[in-house]
């Protein structure tokens, strides 16, 4: 199954994980993800994330790799 790979820094993936758990604690495992979204935009010479969860936190500049 080919994947797509969001490449993040540390801080950044900091910011995904705050931002999507509703249960106080970063560890995702125990997060059921009811109504949150991560939104890329493929601009000619960026991508950018926002991810909303709980709240709207703009990601920033990421790296995606699509398959060819």
């Amino acid at each position: 199954m080919p994947e797509i790979t969001i490449t993040l820094t540390d801080e950044q993936l900091e910011k995904v994980r705050e931002t999507l758990n509703y249960n106080g604690s970063l560890d995702l495992s125990e997060e059921t993800f009811n109504g949150t979204s991560i939104e890329i935009d493929l601009l000619p010479f960026t991508h950018m994330m926002t991810v909303k969860g709980y709240k709207e936190e703009f990601i920033g500049d990421v790296f995606v790799e699509i398959p060819k």
